[in-house]
């Protein structure tokens, strides 16, 4: 198997951009949405690919496409583990953990990886996943700052420049994962928690409550994008907040304070009339000395304040919302589900499917008190109805 192949395996099916990133000297990234058109050679030092895809030309959380995989990454010489002990281990695992459908060689370490192709809407789910993995393979040497959705791993056939190591599969299995496979058989309480309407008496597990917050602050994060976005990145006077609340939710959801500064930088770039750097790190500071703590609390109706969120650009968000637009998408899924593809409530349809039926048996001559008979309704029934 060559990087193209490796490639094509991990983003089936490739309906978004793929990221090759080189790091030779200078950090370069380079978005590719058909795998035939990557142009660049993938064999050489110090390159990667990203593990799953995105809408646009950006490797940003909500630019998030597709999930196609479930990675760990292994830095098992931190353990003082050979590669070969630390496959030996992994595999004494299955069963606790999925057998990957991939156990790569990554030059100095060990990658494992499992394929899936899953919405973006699986995102809490994904991460619950992956920090699970982390917990079994932690004594292994996994890498807390490498659970994030946007990673890019290196290509197999590359080189590791740090020890001239190349990148190679070591281990392949042929299985179809699915996320919702994946959480019922190694984090049965995931699965059973969501369908739950009851909710049970004492402290939530630990995988629930992780749930909990994953869901929470990736909604949180998303739509702090999704209002800059509506306010066409022109977010003069809400700047400093904005981007603290950005940084603060990106830590307590990455648990990595460099990433959730990147991001917000990036964030930054994007604003009308950005900040000054230095001065976006200062004022923001506090929500990477406070995230392990939580330490801010903010309920929907205090983000909706010092935010100034109207109530239509409530309409465009997943979670920062009021009582009253939470009750408005209420009712308007409860109205839905009343009714079929035409619009029709079960009564309409029944009354509407009835007026069909009298007007057939009409055309074929049947009387109005026949019809009545046949149809088990009154002769005025069927005079009102024709009527229509």
């Amino acid at each position: 198997m060559n990087a193209k192949d490796y490639i094509r395996n991990l983003h089936y099916p490739n309906d978004g951009f793929i990221t090759i990133a080189k790091n030779q000297k200078t950090w370069k990234q380079q978005y590719f949405d058909d795998i035939n058109k990557i142009n660049i050679r993938l064999n050489t030092k110090d390159t990667y690919v990203s593990q799953n895809s995105f809408i646009n030309q950006s490797r940003r959380l909500i630019n998030l496409n597709r999930l196609h995989s479930v990675y760990i990454d292994i830095d098992c010489y931190k353990k003082n583990l050979t590669k070969e002990e630390t496959v030996h281990l992994l595999k004494e695992m299955y069963g606790e953990i999925p057998r990957p459908n991939f156990l790569i060689d990554s030059g100095r370490g060990i990658y494992y990886v499992i394929l899936i192709n899953e919405s973006k809407k699986k995102l809490s789910e994904w991460q619950t996943i992956e920090k699970f993995l982390y917990s079994k393979m932690e004594s292994l040497g996994a890498d807390a700052k490498c659970l994030d959705a946007t990673r890019v791993l290196r290509i197999i056939d590359s080189v590791n420049s740090k020890n001239n190591g190349k990148v190679k599969v070591l281990d392949q299995y042929e299985y179809d994962y699915s996320i919702n496979e994946i959480l019922k058989k190694y984090i049965p309480e995931i699965p059973k928690y969501k369908k739950s309407k009851k909710k049970k008496k004492g402290r939530p597990r630990k995988f629930v409550s992780l749930y909990n917050l994953y869901h929470l602050y990736a909604s949180r994060i998303a739509d702090i994008e999704k209002l800059c976005e509506l306010r066409n990145y022109n977010m003069n006077g809400y700047r400093e907040t904005t981007l603290f609340l950005y940084r603060y939710f990106s830590n307590i959801y990455h648990d990595d304070e460099e990433d959730a500064l990147y991001n917000a930088l990036e964030l930054n770039k994007m604003f009308t009339e950005p900040l000054d750097e230095d001065e976006l790190i200062k004022d923001t500071e506090s929500a990477s000395r406070y995230y392990k703590e939580v330490k801010y609390m903010y309920s929907n109706a205090k983000l909706i304040s010092i935010l100034d969120i109207t109530e239509e650009e409530q309409k465009e968000l997943s979670t920062i919302i009021s009582t009253k637009e939470k009750y408005r998408r209420n009712n308007l899924r409860r109205y839905n589900e009343r009714r079929d593809k035409e619009g029709k409530t079960a009564k309409e349809r029944e009354v509407a499917d009835r007026l069909d039926k009298i007007r057939e048996l009409k055309q074929k001559k049947f009387t109005n008190k026949e019809i009545a008979e046949k149809l088990g309704i009154t002769e005025r029934t069927v005079r009102n109805e024709l009527k229509k």
